[in-house]
């Protein structure tokens, strides 16, 4: 089954066991690539859908949610805190659940948990070079490590 947009109301019919539901965007936690299947989790409630995660990201855009990683799309406001080590960034989610940031996303994630992106922006790859994001990236990271 795939996800069915509910025009532009910001919501999306979700699959479920006996039909569907109707999980408005901010209500959703995260959604998780598995496969051919992405997993939609909402509280403690998730289904299969049969989708990309391409798809989703551009049908959330300007929802309120960031890519971490490949297969990790989350919901903002789900991310409890950052955590830095070495080289590498980890967002723990509002469930426990620890997701390593991909190098590619590091740049959009650190701006958005800042508060210096919009939420259409969240979803769109880096244009600068890595030199000129390079700045920005620094002072986000000193804002969100102190």
């Amino acid at each position: 089954p795939t996800p069915a947009t509910d025009g532009h109301s910001g919501a999306m019919w979700l699959p479920c066991k006996d039909g569907r539901r109707r999980v408005e965007h901010q209500r959703i936690d995260k959604i998780v690539a598995e496969g051919d299947y992405m997993r939609v989790h909402v509280a403690d409630w998730s289904c299969l859908v049969h989708d990309t995660m391409a798809h989703i990201v551009a049908e959330l855009a300007g929802a309120g949610f960031v890519q971490l990683h490949r297969s990790w799309l989350v919901r903002i406001t789900f991310i409890e805190r950052l955590l830095h080590d070495g080289r590498r960034w980890t967002a723990r989610l509002g469930d426990g659940t620890e997701v390593r940031v991909a190098k590619s996303h590091t740049a959009d994630v650190l701006r958005i948990m800042a508060g210096e992106s919009s939420t259409d922006q969240a979803h769109s790859p880096i244009a600068a070079s890595p030199g000129e994001a390079g700045a920005g990236v620094n002072e986000n990271l000193m804002k969100l490590t102190s």
